[in-house]
């Protein structure tokens, strides 16, 4: 099932199927579940066309999810860049940013920004 620009697997529960989608984790899936009456345990094929109809509504005008989320980050992490912050400094150098050592650790973390870097 494809909602919100998200591939559900109609086979998972409710609760587990809607935290597929960017920004809507279990706390929501449950407040979700909740509000529409169904059961959190009910999988997502067995859902009625109403009740997916009220869910795609629900999920449209009420909760931040998806591309919105993801552009909102990337707005956070460029004002730290912007503003010259030791936090945007980090992303910048693709190091830790919550203060984490490198001297042991972080290599997989700066060998996979090298990669990203020269992809884009």
């Amino acid at each position: 099932m494809f909602l919100h620009y998200t591939n559900l697997n109609e086979k998972k529960q409710l609760v587990f199927a809607l935290t597929n989608i960017f920004g809507i984790h279990k706390h929501h899936a449950l407040q979700i579940c909740d509000i529409l009456g169904v059961c959190p345990t009910t999988r997502l094929g067995d859902l009625p066309g109403a009740k997916i109809t009220s869910l795609s509504q629900l999920l449209s005008f009420n909760y931040e999810k998806g591309i919105d989320v993801k552009r909102y980050r990337l707005q956070d992490i460029q004002l730290l860049i912007d503003i010259g912050s030791y936090r945007g400094i980090r992303h910048t150098l693709g190091l830790p940013v919550r203060g984490q050592r490198t001297h042991r650790n972080a290599h997989t973390a700066r060998r996979m920004n090298k990669k990203r870097n020269n992809i884009v």
